[in-house]
């Protein structure tokens, strides 16, 4: 079973066209790689990949207002002069570069340092963010491809070139342990509730800060992915 352009353009009505052509290819290669080609993690990795960029925006934007700050992040929530100070809104523009060394600078578990929010922000399909997963995702990509790359110093290689957009992505997918979750079906529940419980797993792995109404915007496109794009059964 593999992923069509057809497919990728109904999944994403907005997405980037030459994006579509130019990484279907690569995309089978890593589901097939990864043991993922089938229905159920088509659509668990493809309401991600929606959630995160849409396949249109690789880059990630801090281009938020004050009030969107605060909603998303506490540090913001906890200081509503900063969010005033950094976010857009009537007075000003987004200082991005100062977002994002906000929330990310120094924070354990991306494996961070001063200076580092900026520089290891996300990128490509699945905004793989942190100084940490862009050394898990150097690491596994030599591992799983047998080639050499250097994503910590050459962060950029994922907005320059979409073989290493889609790799560094899946290598992300990988040392999260995605394609473990994507295979956990209740089949004691009825209909889309026998995967929810894989849903929550990935979700918590990819970006468990988002707010609870974005969380359940993305278990709507797994669903729809599931049963419209790829016609799996519901039971």
């Amino acid at each position: 079973m593999k992923v069509t352009v057809q497919q990728m353009r109904k999944m994403f009505k907005h997405g980037n066209q030459e994006a579509f052509e130019k990484t279907v290819d690569e995309i089978n290669k890593c589901f097939k790689l990864l043991k993922m080609d089938n229905a159920v993690a088509y659509a668990h990795i493809f309401a991600q990949f929606r959630g995160e960029t849409d396949y249109k925006n690789f880059d990630e934007t801090f281009n938020y207002s004050e009030e969107r700050l605060k909603a998303i992040w506490r540090k913001y929530r906890e200081n509503p002069k900063l969010a005033a100070l950094h976010g857009r809104n009537s007075e000003h523009s987004a200082n991005q570069k100062a977002i994002a060394d906000t929330v990310y600078d120094n924070r354990k578990e991306l494996g961070n340092g001063t200076g580092d929010g900026y520089k290891y922000r996300g990128r490509g399909i699945m905004q793989l963010t942190g100084r940490h997963n862009y050394t898990l995702a150097t690491k596994l990509y030599t591992e799983t491809f047998k080639e050499k790359v250097d994503y910590i110093n050459h962060p950029d290689l994922l907005l320059k070139n979409y073989k290493h957009n889609v790799r560094a992505s899946f290598m992300d997918l990988l040392g999260k342990k995605c394609n473990v979750y994507v295979n956990i079906i209740e089949n004691d529940k009825p209909g889309f509730a026998k995967y929810r419980k894989a849903f929550d797993m990935i979700m918590s792995k990819i970006n468990n800060g988002l707010p609870k109404e974005d969380k359940e915007k993305r278990w709507e496109y797994f669903k729809e992915n599931l049963s419209v794009i790829f016609h799996e059964p519901i039971k």
